[in-house]
């Protein structure tokens, strides 16, 4: 395997380095595998050039960041920083984390969201930390609760997949937690 390069990108000047489809391919990875997000569907280079703009935009207003891995070529793993419009829930932050199935197991994940982690609280001065993972992703929510996440709420039935009701977990980073 290629090596892996992990990037922080503030202005979208990495996030712009792949294509739509290159955002497809990887989003769809995940769509073929069935993993826990909520992305169901296989998405289009056209959707994702959509998702691409709406990001950018997210970057000007200082709302978005990303910590990308890649290997030059594909894209490996992505852990999205999201912080909060509303005046009063600036210091909020939400991630996002995908890690492309080939590499899980690396510590690919675990260096994407320490390093998001310190993301929200550098750039964007966040004083919560949340992340939310459907409950039978227990490998994700296992490397959630080892990085310092607690289990703060869960939200019964909160989606249906394939007629099925999912649980959603929402955990708070503790502060204890900091090393």
């Amino acid at each position: 395997m290629s090596a892996v390069f992990i990037e922080e990108d503030y202005d979208g000047s990495l996030l712009t380095t792949f294509s739509p489809k290159q955002w497809a391919e990887y989003i769809n990875t995940f769509v073929d595998e069935g993993a826990w997000l909520t992305v169901r569907t296989k998405q289009t280079p056209q959707s994702e050039t959509c998702w691409m703009c709406e990001k950018l935009k997210a970057m000007e207003k200082g709302l978005v960041a990303f910590v990308i891995a890649h290997n030059g070529e594909d894209i490996i793993g992505v852990c999205e920083v999201r912080r909060n419009s509303a005046d009063v829930e600036k210091g909020v932050v939400n991630f996002g984390l995908s890690v492309r199935k080939e590499y899980r197991g690396q510590g690919i994940g675990t260096e994407l969201l320490k390093r998001g982690i310190r993301v929200a609280k550098t750039h964007f001065n966040a004083h919560l930390l949340m992340i939310e993972v459907m409950a039978p992703n227990h490998n994700a929510l296992r490397l959630y609760k080892r990085l310092g996440f607690v289990l703060h709420t869960t939200y019964p039935c909160f989606f249906k997949i394939s007629d099925q009701c999912v649980d959603k977990h929402v955990l708070i980073y503790s502060k204890s937690a900091d090393r």
